[in-house]
């Protein structure tokens, strides 16, 4: 995979999932209030406070909650299909593709040698030995390691493959977990919205909020030009059956809603992959 220069572009994305890559794009936000999947955030939510702060902004933060001893998604939090103490799937299984895990617990820095190639209007990482491994013939790149490095890769390209509407569902199907949220993410992707307007946003960081060999929390920051915001956007994984899965509420909505975030401190920048 080589590095793309394509900064500067003015490209639109379709609607639902407004993200933008390490350089500046045109990303397309859903006027109307669906979120599919939970990954969608409209204008309303972002404009509709003055002071920077979205309705959910407090109540939502990834690192409310009981979190388990050794980390992972808090209990409170997970959807029902994930509450087990043992859930299906979450096992010490072999990736996929023979990418080899680690014992690494934290994310601090974009390493040098992660270069980003164009996934539909966005740019998506390509981490060596932690993935993507795979692309399949509808362009799904799966397959992610069992390390940190390999559940951020997975919900970053998670989000840029999910500006390609034409392959939204095979997206949802490889790489959602088994379960009650999975059926509801694809009974929403048969009706999307098609009011669009677009906006000026860049992915500005990304944090791995908890980590543990069963389950990561990725929590992506967008940073919006107008109206000026920055917004946060949580993704849950599970390793199941060799690969990073994403698992939701049981409408298929994400377990931690999107909010409004006041600063980038706590993440690290996307401008370190450079």
């Amino acid at each position: 995979m080589t590095e793309d220069s394509s900064d500067g572009a003015d490209t639109s994305i379709s609607a639902n999932l407004p993200w933008a890559s390490r350089g500046f794009v045109i990303s397309a936000i859903t006027v109307a209030a669906i979120f599919v999947v939970g990954i969608a955030v409209t204008i309303t939510t972002l404009a509709t406070d003055e002071g920077g702060q979205g309705p959910n902004a407090a109540d939502s933060s990834p690192t409310t909650g009981s979190t388990p001893e050794g980390g992972g998604v808090p209990r409170d939090e997970m959807p029902e299909e994930g509450r087990t103490t043992t859930p299906k799937g979450s096992d010490d299984s072999a990736s996929v593709c023979g990418l080899d895990g680690n014992s690494d617990s934290s994310f601090d820095t974009f390493p040098e040698d992660v270069t980003w190639e164009p996934v539909g209007a966005l740019e998506a990482p390509h981490f060596p030995g932690h993935g993507p491994g795979e692309v399949d013939d509808n362009g799904v790149r799966y397959c992610y390691a069992h390390s940190p490095q390999g559940a951020v890769a997975a919900g970053l390209n998670l989000i840029a493959m999910s500006s390609l509407s034409d392959i939204r569902k095979d997206v949802v199907q490889r790489m959602f977990a088994e379960g009650e949220g999975k059926e509801a993410a694809l009974e929403k992707l048969k009706d999307p919205s098609k009011d669009e307007e677009t906006i000026r946003s860049r992915l500005a960081g990304v944090q791995l909020v908890t980590y543990n060999p069963d389950y990561a929390r990725v929590d992506v920051a967008l940073q919006i030009d107008d109206p000026e915001a920055i917004s946060s956007h949580v993704l849950d994984l599970q390793w199941s059956e060799g690969d990073w899965r994403v698992i939701t509420r049981p409408s298929g909505e994400m377990v931690v809603p999107n909010s409004i975030v006041d600063s980038l401190d706590r993440y690290v920048p996307t401008g370190k992959a450079r």
